[in-house]
């Protein structure tokens, strides 16, 4: 599902001409490679679970989250 999802969001950031050029222009302000989508791509394709979980746990600290409430 987590795949499914990225690569939509990757392909709504490249729908259309003007869109396409904001994502090309964003690649060369951040100084990337032309190769940086296609290894997006592959990392998206090819991620699986396990490693998913390992970055989950890496970089979401619960004990830093606020939580909101809202009545």
């Amino acid at each position: 599902m987590a795949r499914n999802y990225m690569m939509g969001h990757l392909m709504t950031q490249l729908d259309g001409a003007f869109a396409s050029m904001d994502y090309i222009k964003s690649m060369k302000i951040e100084h990337l490679e032309n190769e940086h989508f296609v290894r997006t791509v592959e990392s998206i394709q090819n991620v699986t679970s396990a490693r998913l979980q390992e970055l989950a746990q890496t970089y979401m600290d619960l004990d830093q989250w606020i939580t909101v409430v809202v009545r």
